[in-house]
């Protein structure tokens, strides 16, 4: 069974433009160092997947698409002291202005990054010999125009000879699903390598170019999968706003019950204002009443005693409706203090109706996260899913692997006829689709490296690498490796076999990279 595995471009400045518009041709191309370009158009438009091949030895980059040779250009590599490596290599990063980190911040514009330890196309000084210190430079018009037709994952091949592209058919180079091919499988989450979920809806409406696939019934279910994502979201939003229009009205409520609160408890402070404002009257009548009685005690004429009488009558009555006034106001108090209870309880059954909608609220927001989550992964998703897919099989671990978007998706075993016979190296590239069939392409190169070579010349062995026929002849896979291989293949897809595992430039974040001479 195998094991699946789950592991823009910026802006130049002014200045940076302007310099390279205004450098001399003499200065950029040296003599002999202009590139060469296929028709008018050369490199304006790349609808196919190109391969670019340099040759150390020429000092050479070609690039090639499905009909052939699109341009070539000069280079200038590696000094000797600092040689760039070679093998079979992908574009894992793009930089219009780039300094080195390596190399006191030296100016690289255009990079394409082809290792993480410093290796990478980029407009440069080309003397006419290798010049580096390990990157490729190129002349710095045909680095922009190379910069805006790669892509990601483009394949670059460092090779000493000269080598080409050639066209291969054979019935065990992957073929992918037919477009009305039904689902081999019972459910769609168990036909995705590596859970990838499915495709923007859109996608699968869009029409096919010249150089697509008709969408399998995987492929499609993908689709569906997706919409069903997407089309989760609005009524988990919906739910979500029905709970938050009880949450209003739960606010609005508690708000209500907490102003009629503070209402009653302000008109208690107000009243008992009032008490005390009542009693300071009343004690200052008080005061009179025990004045003028104090005068009715003393020595008086007869002429005073009536007005003494009438002066006591008053402050006596001021004094009683002083007193009527502080009973009022007393029971008034008692009666707003014997409310608030009632009040407090409809505050806090609010607040209890309120803090109940809370589980209900985080579930609601938790619901649309999760949706909108699931749809993003989706996204994210299926353009790995929509990328094209490398595989490698090396003759020594006696596996293969795929790779997807430089992530890992599927690990199984394969079989090898006669495995102690060399495969060499090969790479096969699916250089274009036609009637829903893809095009291949190989480039053959002798043993990566020299010691099984010469083990067996030793051992008295020939050690002569099988052709690229012969080698897809002696290696078979499990059923389900190849039904999950051909799920995922498409033009710019990859097959990579050799007699060794990976070069040490392989790793996380970049595709397959093997060694060649």
């Amino acid at each position: 069974m195998p094991t699946v595995l789950r592991s823009s471009r910026p802006r130049i400045t002014a200045a940076a433009a302007a310099a390279i518009m205004l450098a001399s041709a003499s200065l950029l191309f040296p003599a002999g160092a202009r590139a060469e370009q296929r028709g008018d158009t050369g490199l304006q438009q790349a609808p196919d997947p190109l391969v670019i091949i340099v040759s150390l030895t020429k000092q050479r980059l070609t690039v090639f698409d499905r009909s052939g040779v699109v341009t070539k250009s000069p280079v200038s590599s590696g000094q000797p002291e600092f040689p760039t490596p070679t093998g079979i290599f992908s574009i894992i990063g793009k930089e219009i202005e780039h300094e080195s980190n390596i190399y006191e911040g030296a100016s690289m514009p255009y990079m394409e990054r082809l290792t993480w330890s410093g290796t990478a196309l980029h407009a440069g000084n080309l003397p006419g010999y290798p010049a580096s210190h390990g990157c490729i430079r190129l002349p710095y018009g045909f680095s922009q125009k190379l910069y805006d037709i790669t892509k990601i994952n483009t394949r670059v091949i460092v090779t000493h000879d000269d080598v080409a592209p050639q066209p291969i058919s054979h019935p065990r180079l992957f073929t992918p699903l037919p477009g009305d091919e039904a689902p081999a499988m019972a459910s769609v989450a168990t036909s995705r390598i590596a859970s990838l979920a499915g495709i923007t809806p859109a996608l699968a409406a869009e029409p096919l170019t010249g150089n697509q696939l008709p969408l399998s019934a995987k492929a499609k279910a993908r689709f569906a999968a997706t919409a069903e994502l997407y089309q989760a979201i609005k009524p988990a939003e919906i739910a979500r706003a029905a709970v938050w229009e009880k949450v209003k009205a739960a606010n609005v409520a508690l708000m209500g019950a907490k102003r009629v609160a503070e209402a009653a408890n302000e008109a208690v402070d107000v009243a008992l204002d009032g008490v005390k404002e009542i009693k300071r009257t009343k004690k200052a009548a008080e005061a009179k009443l025990a004045q003028v009685m104090r005068k009715a005690d003393g020595r008086i004429t007869p002429e005073t005693i009536d007005a003494l009488a009438k002066a006591e009558d008053a402050a006596e009555q001021r004094v009683i409706e002083e007193s009527d006034k502080l009973d009022a106001a007393l029971d008034q108090v008692e009666a707003l203090k014997a409310g608030i209870p009632d009040l407090d309880a409809k505050v806090a059954e609010a607040e209890a109706a309120r803090r109940a909608l809370d589980d209900d609220l985080r579930a609601a927001n938790q619901a649309v996260k999760d949706a909108q989550g699931a749809y993003a992964l989706a996204k994210r998703e299926d353009a790995r899913y929509m990328k094209p897919v490398s595989v490698f099989i090396s003759r020594k671990d006696q596996r293969i692997y795929v790779r997807q978007g430089f992530d890992p998706v599927l690990e199984a075993p394969v079989t090898i006829t006669n495995p102690e016979q060399p495969f060499g190296t090969h790479l096969y590239t699916a250089m274009g689709a036609n009637n829903g069939a893809l095009e291949w392409s190989v480039i053959s190169f002798p043993s990566a490296t020299h010691s099984e070579q010469n083990r067996r010349a030793k051992a008295g062995v020939a050690a002569r690498p099988s052709t690229a026929s012969k080698v897809l002849d002696r290696i078979s896979y499990p059923e389900e490796t190849l039904e999950a291989i051909r799920e995922i293949v498409r033009p710019g897809s990859s097959l990579i076999i050799s007699d060794d595992s990976t070069s040490e430039h392989f790793g996380n974040g970049t595709d397959f990279v093997v060694a060649v001479r």
